[in-house]
């Protein structure tokens, strides 16, 4: 999973280094498509940030408006060193065609 690092506008406030874990990935696909993470588009990934940062719960109760207040808050975000840039930002979709463990299928 990748690190992503958030610098905020409020220069008292010190940079995050956010992993994003599975429930904010699913978050992010949820409200955006499938192929958000993948699609070099900031909005899911910093959303996918946001979901990590407040925590799921807090999600619920306050809304997806919450979100772009806290957008605004965000100067700028990268992969943070030590990343590895090779790896997707995100959880890759499992294909479809087959389960681990299925025979091939001939066509």
């Amino acid at each position: 999973m990748a690190k992503i690092q958030l610098s905020y506008r409020d220069e008292a406030k010190p940079d995050d280094i956010v992993t994003l874990g599975a429930f904010a990935q699913i978050g992010a696909k949820r409200r955006y498509g499938l192929e958000a993470l993948s699609s070099g588009d900031p909005e899911p990934v910093l959303y996918g940030c946001w979901i990590e940062i407040v925590g799921p719960g807090v999600v619920k109760k306050v809304g997806t408006d919450a979100f772009d207040a806290w957008l605004q808050t965000v100067a700028e975000y990268e992969l943070a060193a030590g990343a590895d840039a090779t790896d997707p930002p995100v959880a890759e979709t499992p294909s479809s065609d087959s389960s681990p463990g299925s025979p091939p299928t001939s066509d």
